[in-house]
């Protein structure tokens, strides 16, 4: 895992490609509207107001093309970087077949350095959706994503204004994996949430942030930690599946069962939430069906999730980890969405030229600016001594704990490997700093969870006893690890506040 200098080391040639500093971003906005006899019209759009309209045809045909998609779908190993180079080219040239779309691309690039290329694409334009955009490669074989943000919007949709957070944001790292594909689709799934966890601790440090785990997610625990602790930023790390020819994502049922949950039924459980930002880091989440909003990511927005990050098909788990680092990363820094992005695309890229990985990320967007947060003043550190946000009440210097609608914030925390020893050394918050209505709701949700994960310990105590001295899978060792740390904390704090 990088550290410190070797994150500057990323950072240092990230700015030496680009130039300039990755949030100045200028607007050129790209629409393609349904096809007319084969030919898709298109109008782009600089920030400055000019536009030249044309129309273009995709090469669904070409054996470039044909060849490399296959490749693609089947991870093929035997796809090269000359081939990546040569697709790229392609798609480049699809997009600016004409010499004035061309034109106006090039002053753009020429006079603002870095873009915000926004593509627009009518729902009913289905093949132009589902067309790998993001690998648009110029001159000297450089990608596009390089230099430039490419991100797409939905048509007849509103921009979303930053949302104004008054105290730490919430961001829920959750993951899935159903007993049946622990041995035939392993992920290493602990790395990922190692990686987001340092990512995100200069935010965590400053108290800026609270992280919630849960590491065996079901629909249900999802729709309760969604509506009960309201997450600005949910995280998922697992499998994806195309589901009547979209994404869907792989969840587990209590007993450790596959769940499927598709793009309609995330977007009911998103509808009307706190959550800003979406990352899917699982493999085909951004697949597009002939319904583009029963499609995962364009559901999403459709219900006003400022952004969502998808995977067009299957990546490798290194790749997602590396971009999940230089995403969040970027994130701590305050860069706007799509800067973040193309920072984690950028990290492949100088990790693996020959990887493709990098243009299978897709982001979505509806952020004004591409900026999702306005958190005004926070506080600049998490010294115990001093008030809270509100000047009014100290603060401990760490809350951890594991499992369903757990937290980790603050600061000074050691945490062993997932399984063993947890030390912290914060204590249980006292009960003398809660009003009587805050500390009677408190109760109730605390008894409310305890009951929760005592059924969840039944249920993974029934599932280990089933081995009958066997062995016994780690992640159920894990989960159960997870609930009795997760039923401790919960009883000292009842213990703390008087309550039985």
């Amino acid at each position: 895992m990088p550290n410190e200098r070797q994150h500057a080391k990323i950072q240092g040639s990230i700015a030496l490609l680009e130039g300039v500093a990755m949030n100045q971003y200028s607007e050129f906005r790209i629409e393609i509207d349904q096809a007319v006899n084969g030919a898709y019209p298109v109008r782009m759009r600089t920030s400055a107001g000019a536009e030249q309209r044309t129309t273009i045809s995709l090469p669904l045909d070409d054996p470039t093309y044909q060849t490399f998609m296959k490749k693609v779908r089947f991870r093929d190993a035997s796809l090269k970087g000359d081939e990546i180079s040569k697709f790229g080219k392609l798609v480049y040239d699809t997009l600016f077949t004409n010499r004035e779309l061309w034109g106006l691309y090039q002053k753009a690039s020429e006079a603002n350095k870095n873009l915000r290329l926004t593509l627009v694409i009518d729902p009913n334009a289905i093949e132009a959706a589902t067309f790998p955009w993001e690998f648009a490669s110029g001159d000297g074989d450089i990608p596009l994503a390089n230099q430039h943000s490419i991100c797409r919007f939905l048509p007849r949709v509103d921009s979303v204004p930053p949302l104004k957070a008054s105290g730490p944001l919430k961001m829920l790292l959750a993951s899935a994996m159903p007993a049946d594909m622990q041995e035939t689709n392993p992920l290493d799934i602990e790395a990922e949430f190692a990686i987001v966890r340092e990512a995100v601790e200069p935010l965590i440090q400053k108290n800026q942030l609270t992280l919630i785990e849960e590491p065996a997610l079901t629909a249900r625990q999802l729709r309760r930690l969604i509506k009960g602790e309201q997450p600005h930023i949910f995280h998922f790390v697992g499998h994806g599946v195309t589901k009547q020819g979209a994404g869907a994502l792989v969840l587990q049922t209590e007993k450790g069962e596959r769940q499927d949950l598709d793009a309609v039924q995330l977007a009911m459980i998103l509808q009307g939430s706190l959550t800003c930002l979406v990352v899917l880091n699982a493999c085909n989440t951004s697949v597009i069906s002939s319904d583009l909003l029963q499609s995962m990511a364009p559901a999403l927005l459709n219900v006003n999730v400022p952004a969502v990050i998808a995977m067009q098909s299957s990546i490798q788990d290194s790749a997602g980890q590396t971009f999940a680092e230089e995403f969040y990363y970027a994130l701590a820094q305050n860069e706007p969405i799509d800067a973040c992005v193309a920072a984690g695309r950028q990290a492949i890229i100088l990790e693996n030229r020959n990887r493709i990985d990098w243009g299978l990320i897709t982001l979505y967007v509806r952020a004004r600016d591409g900026m999702l947060f306005d958190q005004g003043d926070q506080p600049s550190g998490s010294d115990s001594s001093s008030g809270s946000a509100s000047g009014n009440a100290p603060t401990t210097s760490a809350n951890v704990s594991f499992g369903s609608g757990n937290s980790f914030n603050g600061s000074n925390i050691s945490v062993g490997n997932v399984g063993s020893t947890i030390q912290q050394s914060n204590q249980a918050r006292p009960a003398s700093i809660y009003s009587p209505e805050e500390q009677e709701r408190t109760i109730n949700s605390l008894r409310k969870l305890r009951k929760t994960h005592l059924s969840n310990k039944d249920i993974l105590e029934g599932q280990i006893a089933a081995f009958a001295g066997g062995a016994v899978p780690i992640h159920l060792i894990n989960q159960l690890n997870y609930t009795n740390a997760e039923l401790e904390r919960i009883d000292k704090e009842l213990a703390n506040l008087g309550a039985r």
